[in-house]
């Protein structure tokens, strides 16, 4: 009695299985566009153009971190040369100060000192007899003088820049011209 039972279950199942599998399948191929190749043209262009975006951000980070540490660079360089160059005004200071012995000591050493400061492509700039200008000099004080009203008559201490760019402005003495 179980046995025949256990087969027509088996014989109801099989046709029903029969049946009903190709219909999913023709549902399915239904679903998927009558065309799969355009689907994955589709599909590729959009992985394509995200890729390209992906692409350009990270040449952009890439340029954006190599400006910022140019930067960075300089801005260490020049503080570190800004202080370099007070080490070279104390020494102008002395050999003027100083007896000849210390003088000739204390010049060798300024030059030195100014030796590396041109292999780092450091160097003063001339300010005596130029007009003033505010990109370059800091007045520290205008004096009656004979020369045209505006023109610096003397430095205090030299300026300096890096690659045309002002590492230190020079202070300088501004004629105010004559008093009448």
């Amino acid at each position: 009695m179980n046995k025949p039972a256990d087969e027509h279950v088996i014989d109801e199942c099989s046709p029903e299985i029969e049946q009903s599998e190709p219909e999913p399948e023709m549902e399915c191929e239904e679903e998927i566009s009558p065309d799969p190749l355009e689907e994955l043209q589709k599909r590729y262009d959009e992985l394509h153009e995200s890729y390209l975006r992906l692409a350009a951000d990270l040449e952009n980070v890439r340029k954006r971190s190599i400006r910022d540490l140019e930067i960075r660079t300089k801005s260490i360089v020049s503080s570190f040369a800004r202080d370099l160059l007070e080490m070279s005004d104390n020494f102008e200071r002395a050999i003027s100060c100083g007896s000849e012995s210390s003088k000739e000591e204390i010049f060798n050493l300024k030059k030195a000192l100014e030796s590396i400061l041109d292999r780092q492509k450091i160097t003063s700039f001339a300010s005596v007899g130029e007009p003033f200008d505010p990109l370059k000099h800091e007045a520290i004080a205008l004096v009656p003088s004979d020369k045209e009203e505006g023109t610096i008559i003397d430095v205090a201490c030299r300026g300096y820049c890096k690659d045309d760019e002002i590492i230190r402005h020079a202070k300088v003495i501004v004629s105010k011209g004559c008093e009448e």
